[in-house]
Parts: C-alpha cells; sequence; structure tokens
C-alpha cells in the first residue's frame, strides 16, 4: 500500500500529477477488503441492486468537509478513508479526498464513474475535482460529496470537463 496521503507545498504541478494520485491510490485501495465491505454496505439495495442516490446519501452523511491548510495540499488514499469511517463514525477532507473515495468504491461496486473538474468564473485553473456517472445519453451525472444533493456540483462553478 501506498502511504496514507500526499502532500505537496503549494499546487501540484498541474492537474494531471493531482488525477494521477488519486488514480494510484484507487487502485491500492480497489482490492482492500474494507473499501469493497463498505462499497457494498453503502451501495446495495433490497432488492441487490446498486442505488446510486441512496449510496451517495449514505456516503454523504459519513465525510466531513476541511479544507487542506493553506499553502499545502493533502490527497488521502481512500483506504485510509474507510479506517477513519470505521474507527471514528466519519472521515474528513476536501474535494480531492471525497473524489478518490467515491471514485473507489463507486468502482468496486461496478460503477463506471469517471472523474470531473470544474472552474470557477474565469480561473485559468480547475479548482473543484468530483465524480460523474455516465448516462446512457453521453451526459454525466454528479456524485460530488461536497455539494447539497445527488446530480448536483458545487454551487458556481461554471465549467466543467471529463478528465480521463
Amino acid at each position: 500500500m501506498r502511504q496514507q496521503t500526499t502532500a505537496s507545498n503549494g499546487a501540484f504541478e498541474g492537474l494531471s500529477q493531482k488525477i494521477a494520485e488519486i488514480t494510484r491510490f484507487y487502485e491500492d485501495s480497489l482490492s482492500h477488503p474494507d473499501v469493497r465491505a463498505l462499497a457494498e454496505a453503502l451501495a446495495y439495495d433490497d432488492h441487490g441492486s446498486v442505488d446510486v442516490v441512496g449510496f451517495f446519501n449514505h456516503l454523504k452523511s459519513l465525510v466531513r468537509y476541511l479544507p487542506d491548510p493553506t499553502g499545502v495540499e493533502f490527497i488521502k488514499a481512500p483506504w485510509a478513508m474507510v479506517k477513519e469511517i470505521q474507527t471514528v463514525g466519519s472521515a474528513t477532507g476536501d474535494c480531492d479526498d471525497f473524489a478518490a473515495l467515491a471514485y473507489t468504491l463507486l468502482h468496486s461496486v461496478g460503477v463506471e464513474a469517471e472523474l470531473y473538474v470544474g472552474w470557477y468564473d474565469n480561473a485559468a485553473n480547475p479548482s473543484h475535482i468530483f465524480v460523474g456517472i455516465p448516462e446512457k445519453s453521453g451526459a454525466y451525472r454528479a456524485f460530488d460529496l461536497v455539494a447539497n444533493a445527488y446530480g448536483q456540483t458545487k454551487a458556481g462553478l461554471t465549467g466543467v470537463k471529463s478528465y480521463a
């Protein structure tokens, strides 16, 4: 297993570096038995089907937003967030931590989630990352644990792009 968190003084050197770290954490966490157990406990309805809205609501109740300290960027491994949920009842993090956790949990129960980034106003760099679930129409449905409800993204985003 990789270390629990990755820290960077200042911003990551580009979005691709941050996405690569989330992907590495996802790969390390996907086979972790506690990750799979939590995903299964949250995702399935009474008929054995994945209930994405219910999954979102359950998971959202287990995370608390806590921004990184100014000038430092942390990304927690999903397995570490799951351990935090198991030991203290909830996990703290910001949008990249939540995206890594949701991306991993969704994939572990067969939901082909994608990473999305968003901008505020005319910012040069993306300032928010979240998970989207592709729909048959080619659009996505936001699975953004920072937002108020399933299908919404954090308020104020003016641009959104898939990061495959």
